[in-house]
């Protein structure tokens, strides 16, 4: 029994990176590994929306209702799947979700310039048009 501690802690130890501790189902029980999911993505959404409040607070609020809807959840397929669906959910924002910023000095509509905060872990796409804002409709019609 000692012998499968030690190679277990041995194991966890030469692990390159600290992420796969939380991702590891055979050595963590359900709730350990929500707890993970859910810190993790929260530490994610620290760093993608560093500086901006609003996009803080509504990340915030919206992991933990998805959390607090699910808690009674018995089913241990379907904490599995949701589990999955929580660390996707962090890979995605981590590696897809990039700030974009109006650079302040842009006054004009038709000359507005944006910055964009990309972080190490962004994923990079070879793009061969440059990303447009799509227009914004200040007055809509109505339907006759």
């Amino acid at each position: 029994m000692r012998r499968k501690v030690a190679d277990d802690v041995s194991c966890l130890k030469n692990r390159k990176n600290k992420r796969e501790l939380f991702t590891t189902p055979k050595r963590m029980s359900f709730r350990n590994q929500v707890l993970a999911a859910f810190k993790q993505l929260h530490k994610t959404r620290k760093v993608v929306f560093e500086g901006d409040t609003y996009a803080l607070k509504l990340t915030q609020d919206k992991i933990n209702e998805e959390f607090k809807k699910n808690k009674n959840e018995t089913d241990s397929d379907k904490i599995k799947e949701l589990i999955k669906i929580a660390n996707d959910s962090e890979t995605i924002l981590r590696k897809n979700v990039v700030q974009l910023k109006l650079k302040e000095d842009t006054k004009d509509e038709e000359s507005q310039t944006w910055e964009m905060k990309i972080r190490e872990d962004t994923e990079m796409y070879d793009f061969t048009e440059p990303w447009e804002p799509p227009p914004v409709n200040k007055k809509q019609k109505k339907c006759s």
